[in-house]
């Protein structure tokens, strides 16, 4: 009687609706309210069992990712899993989320599962029915249930059942494999930025290989740069342009303004398109992210998509726009029906357990409230998207600023923004240092610097002598009193968190002038991927480079230089795309990035102003191959399958070349981005240090209990039959990478065997299985904590040919490490010249062995310059050519 009651249909007066809900919920109220022990549920039920002492360390600390174990009942079998909540705003909320992971068994063949609480959307329903209206129309998106959770006998209350979108997911659709990224934070709109740690800020790893950082952030840099024909002709090769539109229509019919810019999934799929997947949708049909009542169903208010980068450059092409309109309308016929009747149903299937759920959000009443509200929503919202003819993105030519360097803050500079047709308004938006913003309008009326009326060039002198320069700008283009458009076209919201590339007014009495500054080679290191290249200040006083772009050429291919110190006369910077492996090579040197292209010989460098004013260029004649390198902290013994008389569990070392590094927060993964573990805020390592980071701590230190440098506790192992070991530093950047297997040529007696894989001398690099081997005596087990049991036992192999093998850095700015194959013994002599030929230093002339020797050069007084290396021995002579930097 009472769910045919409160079944009413959406036609009803709301005033009768709200009275009989009202009344209704009253009579329940007189009745006992049972949430201990297992009240009667409707729903599909997860009944958890946990140690209570493992609940309240979970209580006591709910942001933390660590699991605990526990046993799960799902639909009347149990599985033995490990939990922990789950969620990046919404852990302190009274109702927390859930994330189970199955140990090996799991219900429907998942491997985890999130239980959301939802307790945000006081009606529940919300990213249920967005993610089956994703579905209705052929988008992939997770699958959801509703569930009921009682947790140690106590029920907790209905959950939305999440399906985790990772690999599995991608199986079970038949979607092939490839790299994927979460977005979680505003700051991801398809754009590259200034500082490499916003990367990290914006963008969560979850299935990546070597070079995907370089692969996501060139694709970024072709949506902000590309020119519009070259963007028309190539995009559908980048991104699934059907998928994208139908993504953020439907999230802008549904007023998803939390999932414009986030809460988003990026797939790369294996025809190297980008597919994009949807992620909590309860921010949307009138819920804010706060989960307060926002009811713009009667308004065209876009949000955050005016600086979704990708969704602008899209829709500013009539056909993808045309296409889009049409994909609005359709939903708009279809979806709406669909959501109306899926919400009622959704109400009528939780409404038992929901009332029994005194952990929700609100009362019983607000609970029904919220089907006449959403039913009501989404009559209007279908009302106000009828042929809605939107989303008019206007262009612009061209912006330019004069003077882009000024000498202080009450200079005044001029303002102009080229459009190729009429606005309604043009404004400059400049944000100064501390991130606020000033909005300045611009004319095209012959008056306030504009030179003449009608031109089409908008224009105004500004002035702003109370604000902190630098300012950054962009141009805000309204085509009519409703609508606007941002250039560029990711805008500039939140520009105090994260930085997209803005042009620059800076103040500088002496700014860089063409002729100030010079390249060096384009190096590349094949084995780590990095690339690297220098500009060195030859000029006679300090130059800043802050703000300035480097590219490759005139095209999308560049990188707007983050803020920056001055560069001292002869002084050099260092522009790589894994900065942590070039600061190890360039230690002292200012090291910037990412720069995530690799040239091509016949490439040009180019570095101009932020107002496009040309400061150098060096065409690159040849590639500089360089060898191999280490880094600041290398992978040093691995224990991946213990001998079954001696577990101590997986464990790996790790070792410091750096005098001080603070390495607190540095994630250590195996070949899965899900499988990770960060190391504690504020851990210091000093110079030949080892660290062993252990799965169990307490079981390793029951076998080496001399080991005092030891942490860890991480619930993943690493491959019996081959897996990735990774180092990442607190921006997410590769610090060391080894892949190991456990067949030849990998040493065998590390599987099981009793022996651990450790590195032969920790200044080699350790990419490849030469430089490793299985410790000296299985019986010992490895060596944790102390210097390895092969080092300087395992002997490189003879050198295939006579010479150099390598010179690194090169450039170099202290040091210099030179290394040369020798096919006999005998007298070696190796001598350093000056450009001009004449001898400065003898750096090798005796008698060396057949095999691999090497020499570290130390510059000292010499000044800046290119030099020669000649390497003589028995008639046989090589020259190379090195840069020295400052």
């Amino acid at each position: 009687m009472a769910l045919m009651l409160l079944n009413i249909p959406p036609q009803m007066d709301r005033f009768l609706n709200t009275m009989l809900l009202t009344a209704f919920i009253s009579i329940l109220s007189l009745l006992p309210s049972q949430t201990r022990g297992t009240p009667q549920l409707t729903l599909p039920l997860y009944k958890l069992t946990m140690d209570q002492s493992s609940l309240d360390a979970l209580n006591g600390n709910p942001w933390s990712n660590r699991t605990f174990p526990a046993i799960v009942e799902v639909e009347g079998d149990l599985y033995t899993c490990r939990v922990r909540y789950r969620g990046r705003s919404g852990r302190d909320l009274p109702k927390k989320s859930w994330k189970i992971y199955y140990d090996d068994d799991s219900p429907f063949g998942r491997s985890e599962i999130n239980l959301n609480s939802e307790y945000r959307d006081r009606s529940l329903v919300r990213n249920h029915i967005a993610m089956k209206l994703n579905r209705f129309v052929g988008q992939p998106a997770p699958d959801t249930r509703f569930v009921s959770l009682i947790v140690n006998d106590t029920y907790m209350g209905v959950f939305l059942e999440v399906e985790q979108v990772d690999r599995e997911f991608l199986e079970r659709r038949e979607l092939g494999f490839g790299t994927l990224w979460k977005a979680i934070a505003h700051g991801a709109r398809f754009t590259p930025f200034t500082r490499n740690e916003d990367y990290n800020y914006n963008y969560e790893s979850k299935i990546t290989g070597a070079g995907s950082l370089d692969t996501l952030i060139a694709r970024f840099t072709y949506v902000s740069y590309a020119g519009n024909d070259q963007f028309r002709r190539n995009i559908g090769d980048l991104i699934d342009i059907q998928n994208f539109l139908y993504y953020f229509a439907i999230q802008y019919v549904l007023a998803s303004y939390d999932c414009f810019t986030k809460n988003f999934y990026i797939y790369r799929r294996p025809d190297d398109r980008w597919l994009l997947i949807p992620w909590d949708c309860e921010a949307s049909l009138g819920n804010d992210w706060q989960g307060e009542w926002i009811d713009y169903a009667d308004r065209k208010y876009t949000g955050m998509l005016d600086q979704q980068a990708v969704m602008q450059r899209l829709i500013a092409i009539p056909e993808y726009r045309a296409r889009f309109l049409s994909i609005m309308d359709e939903i708009v016929a279809y979806g709406f029906p669909y959501l109306s009747q899926r919400t009622a149903e959704a109400f009528d299937e939780i409404r038992h357990d929901a009332y029994l759920d005194t952990a929700k959000r609100g009362s019983n009443a607000e609970f029904e409230q919220e089907l006449i509200r959403l039913t009501d929503w989404l009559e209007r919202r279908e009302s106000t998207l009828e042929n809605i003819d939107w989303f008019n993105r206007r262009e612009i030519i061209s912006t330019s600023v004069q003077p882009e360097y000024i000498s202080s803050r009450s200079d005044t500079f001029r303002i102009c923004a080229v459009l190729p047709e009429r606005a309604y308004s043009v404004s400059a938006h400049l944000l100064d240092r501390d991130g606020s913003e000033h909005a300045i309008r611009l004319y095209d009326d012959g008056s306030h610097g504009d030179e003449t009326a009608g031109d089409l060039t908008y224009t105004s002198d500004v002035s702003l002598p109370d604000k902190p320069a630098p300012f950054h700008y962009g141009i805000y283009v309204r085509p009519n009193n409703e609508e606007g458009s941002y250039n560029p076209p990711a805008g500039w919201a939140f520009y105090y968190l994260t930085k997209p590339p803005l042009p620059a007014i800076r103040i500088d009495d002496h700014p860089p002038e063409a002729g100030d500054l010079v390249f060096t080679t384009f190096h590349r290191i094949p084995e780590t991927g990095t690339c690297y290249f220098g500009v060195v200040n030859v000029s006679g006083r300090p130059v800043n480079l802050s703000d300035c772009f480097v590219s490759l050429g005139r095209t999308y291919r560049r990188m707007q230089l983050r803020e920056l110190e001055a560069l001292a006369p002869g002084d050099s910077l260092i522009i790589a795309n894994q900065l942590n492996i070039a600061g190890g090579i360039f230690p002292g040197l200012t090291v910037t990035g990412p720069f995530c292209f690799t040239a091509q010989a016949g490439d040009t460098l180019m570095l101009e102003t932020s107002g496009g004013r040309f400061l150098s260029a060096r065409t690159i004649e040849h590639i500089d191959i360089s060898g191999e390198t280490v880094g600041k902290v290398v992978i040093n013994e691995i224990n991946y399958n213990s001998a079954d008389d001696f577990d101590t569990g997986d464990w790996i070392e790790i070792y410091c070349l750096e005098d001080e590094l603070d390495i607190g927060n540095w994630v250590l993964l195996d070949n899965r981005d899900e499988h990770r573990y960060v190391i504690p805020e504020g851990t210091m390592l000093h110079r030949d240090e080892y660290l062993v980071i252990a799965r169990d701590p307490a079981t390793f230190s029951n076998y080496f209990p001399d080991v005092v440098n030891i942490m860890g506790g991480f619930e993943f192992g690493f491959g019996g039959g081959g897996d990735d070991v990774r180092l990442l530093d607190d921006s997410g950047f590769m610090i060391d990478w080894v892949s190991y297997d456990d067949d030849a040529p990998w040493p065998g007696s590390a599987d099981g065997g009793g022996a651990t894989l450790e590195l032969v001398n920790p200044l080699k690099p350790n990419f490849s299985y030469r430089y490793w081997g299985a410790s000296d005596d299985s019986s010992a087990h490895g060596t944790p904590g102390v210097r390895n049991s092969i080092y300087r036992i395992l002997e490189d192999p003879l050198p295939d040919r006579w010479g150099f093998e390598l010179i690194c850095p090169n450039p170099f700015n202290s040091r210099l490490l030179i290394r040369w194959g020798q096919l006999a013994a005998g007298n070696l002599k190796l001598t350093l010249f000056d450009i001009q030929g004449r001898e400065l230093d003898v750096l090798a002339n005796e008698w060396h062995t057949s095999g691999r020797h090497e020499v570290i050069w130390k510059a000292g007084a010499i000044p800046a310059g290119m030099y020669i290396l000649r390497l003589e021995q028995l008639g046989m002579i090589e020259v190379k050519k090195v840069v020295y930097l400052k």
